[in-house]
Order: C-alpha cells, then sequence, then structure tokens
C-alpha cells in the first residue's frame, strides 16, 4: 500500500505544469544568409545569441570585436551567434568589400522585409518590428526552447552570457545588481532656463558611475549625462584640451538642451555656457588666441570620390574605432579633423577651400589608430587627403 501511495505521489508531481519565467520569443525571419550555408533551423535545440545591427550604425560596428569575442570564448558551449541587419544584402556585401578591416565573423542575417507594417523607428524587417527594436546595436538570447531570456545593447557581457548558458540568469537579481546601492548617481541640485529659443536643464550628479559624457546631436536635441561642464563646453564650442582654460574645479552634470530648427550650433554653444555660468555661479569668456594647429586639406578630389565617397543613402551616420582602425560612416569632411583630434590631442582644423568643394558630401572614412605619422600617411595614400603644420588665431575658453 505504501508502495502504490509513493507511485501516486509521483505520478501527481509529473503532471503538475512548469511555468517559465520566460516568454516564447517571436519567430525569426530571414530572407537571405551571408556566410557557411545554413539552413534557417541552424539554432534549434540551441542558444540562440543575435545582433541588431545596420551599415551606417558607427556604435554597431565598434561593437563587432566584442561580438566577434564572445563567439570564440564560448564556442564549446551550445550557442550559436548571428547579427541581422534589415539592409537588402547587395548593401551588406559591398559595405564588407569596401571596409576589409571591419571583421565580423558571426553568421549574417538579412531580414525578411515587412510590407504591411512600419515601424515608427524606421526600420522595414519583420525580425526588426516583431522584436520591437527601437535603436542599435540592440541583441537578444534565446533559448533552446524558443523563449526570449535577454534583451539589451552594450550589457551583453562576458559574465552574463555565461550565467544565462548555464541557467543561473535571473532577471530582477542582475537588473539590480548591475549598479551597487552606494554607488548610484545622485541629483544635488536641477535648474532650467530659455535663452533665445533654446530650452535647457541641468542638474549635478554625484556618485557617478560613468566619468565620460554621452552625447547626441540632431537637428533638435543635444543631451550629456555624467559630464564635467568644461567637457560638454570643449564639446559644444568643438575645441581641443588646450583651448580650455578652467581657474576653478567644474561640476559634473546632466544636460539637456531643446531648440527648434534653424539654431545655429554656435548660437547653441553660447546659449549653454550662458546658461550653465547662471546656474552654476562661474565666468566665462571667448578670446582669441594664436595656437599651432594641424590643417587637413583636400588635394586629390578623384582619389577621394573613388575611396571614400559614402554608399550610405540616408542621413544615418557616425565615428567609432574597431579592430586598431578608427572610422567614419557618412560623415563630413569636418569630421575627419574632430577624429584626429580627438584621438591625438593635437589641434586640428578644416582648410575652408577643401570644406567648401565637398560641401555636404558624405564620406566613409577609416584611418589606422596608434601613431600619428601612419594615420596621415594613410590620409594621403588612400584619400589624398593632407595633414600640414600652421598656425592660427583660434578662440580660447577661459572658465573661473
Amino acid at each position: 500500500m505504501r508502495r502504490l501511495s509513493a507511485i501516486l505521489v509521483l505520478l501527481s508531481l509529473a503532471i503538475i505544469p512548469c511555468f517559465s519565467q520566460f516568454k516564447m520569443a517571436p519567430p525569426i525571419s530571414i530572407k537571405t544568409m551571408i556566410g557557411p550555408a545554413k539552413d534557417t533551423t541552424f539554432y534549434k535545440n540551441k542558444f540562440l545569441v543575435l545582433d541588431f545591427w545596420a551599415t551606417w550604425c558607427a556604435p554597431c560596428i565598434a561593437s563587432f570585436p566584442h561580438l566577434n569575442d564572445l563567439q570564440k570564448k564560448f564556442r564549446r558551449y551550445n550557442v550559436t551567434f548571428a547579427a541581422m541587419t534589415y539592409e537588402p544584402e547587395t548593401k551588406v556585401e559591398k559595405f564588407f568589400l569596401k571596409n576589409s578591416h571591419i571583421k565580423l565573423d558571426v553568421l549574417k542575417l538579412i531580414d525578411q522585409p515587412d510590407t504591411t507594417r512600419k515601424s515608427r523607428f524606421g526600420y522595414t524587417g519583420k525580425t526588426f518590428i516583431d522584436y520591437n527594436i527601437r535603436g542599435i546595436p540592440q541583441a537578444v538570447i534565446i533559448n533552446p526552447l524558443g523563449e526570449l531570456v535577454w534583451k539589451g545593447n552594450s550589457e551583453l557581457t562576458d559574465s552574463l552570457l555565461e550565467q544565462v548558458l548555464k541557467g543561473s540568469y535571473q532577471p530582477e537579481v542582475l537588473s539590480q545588481a548591475a549598479q551597487p546601492a552606494n554607488e548610484k548617481p545622485t541629483i544635488s541640485h536641477i535648474d532650467s532656463i530659455e535663452i533665445n529659443g533654446i530650452k535647457i536643464r541641468s542638474s549635478i550628479l554625484k556618485n557617478v558611475i560613468y566619468g565620460y559624457a554621452i552625447n547626441f546631436h540632431n537637428e533638435i536635441m543635444t543631451s550629456f549625462l555624467g559630464a564635467r561642464i568644461d567637457d560638454i563646453l570643449k564639446v559644444l564650442f568643438n575645441l581641443s584640451n588646450q583651448q580650455v582654460i578652467k581657474h576653478k574645479v567644474m561640476p559634473v552634470v546632466a544636460l539637456d538642451m531643446s531648440r527648434s530648427f534653424g539654431i545655429t550650433k554656435d548660437s547653441l554653444a553660447i546659449a549653454a555656457a550662458t546658461a550653465l555660468s547662471k546656474m552654476y555661479y562661474f565666468n566665462y569668456r571667448l578670446e582669441n588666441r594664436s595656437y599651432p594647429v594641424m590643417e587637413v586639406t583636400l588635394e586629390n578630389k578623384d582619389l577621394l570620390k573613388k575611396n571614400g565617397f559614402t554608399m550610405e543613402e540616408s542621413f544615418h551616420g557616425g565615428t567609432g574605432t574597431t579592430n586598431g582602425y578608427f572610422f567614419g560612416i557618412n560623415i563630413k569632411f569636418t569630421e575627419i579633423a574632430r577624429i584626429l583630434q580627438g584621438e591625438y590631442d593635437r589641434i586640428v582644423i578644416t582648410n575652408d577651400t577643401s570644406f567648401s568643394l565637398l560641401k555636404d558630401q558624405g564620406l566613409d572614412i577609416h584611418i589606422p589608430a596608434g601613431k600619428w605619422e601612419e594615420s596621415i600617411k594613410y590620409l594621403a595614400k588612400e584619400y589624398g587627403i593632407r595633414v600640414r603644420k600652421t598656425s592660427r588665431l583660434l578662440p580660447t575658453l577661459i572658465l573661473e
């Protein structure tokens, strides 16, 4: 009788449903695969790490080395890696052919176009829409049961992926543990002001973890998070470190500025400096001083047209670093000076005549990182762009 009771207990436990904490993932709609020949069931009974990207997305391209490293590190696990774009196959193939220094070792997928729905974020692929992709880069992890285990962007670390693959991943625990409680940024001051049609809102941040500026520029919004005021103004005025002189310590702040169309970046910079000086009680002034500078000049437009004119037809673009190269996608000629100035901490300017020749022409540029001499020699050889030493009267920002 006891044996029969034990059997009945075991049977009752066997039919109790087991509820997963994860939801089923939407289907992945694949139009084409670029890479080793595989069918669309290549991830069946496996974990799948799927990265969403586009050829115009600089942060996506900058994340390729990390994705490649993850694939190498976890090659012995039951996981496969893939990267998906909604762009045409021909465009993707041309992109990698033109940019041979950019390596993406995972399987490349072309999303199936969706002719009945339209994403308000501009993406036209079925998978992009089904997964509600709002910005890229973004990635998802799907388990062998077809459940969506994780969705995010730059948080896909080695340790997180290892926990997912070993079955110990707990979303609530990880999200709370991502940032220690005693190190969370706190706001101690908040203020807002409007100057010449530009609305400016700022707050002081304490215990900031990041320590760098996250800035976003378009026609209507500019934002910074966790940046010192002098660094913010350096970016807005497009100055080098040598062109900023401060006589007092500047606080770390968050800053949001919204404006109407037609307001220039120079006007935005002046408004920001004026507003911040009132909010945080400091004085600023601009004065011209003579500096030794490096001037970026176009010498061979035909060579630049052959190797550097962008194939991107939209307004998208950006800059980044990958595989030992600085790169720019659909950037303006003036951005070359910005890249060199930012990476080598020199004052680099753009030749006015060269700028007028190119106007709004978009450029796809890659420059070897490491040594200044190698970078400028490569620009001359590959793109017909010379960098020469000269001197100029340039603005200097003084904070006191």
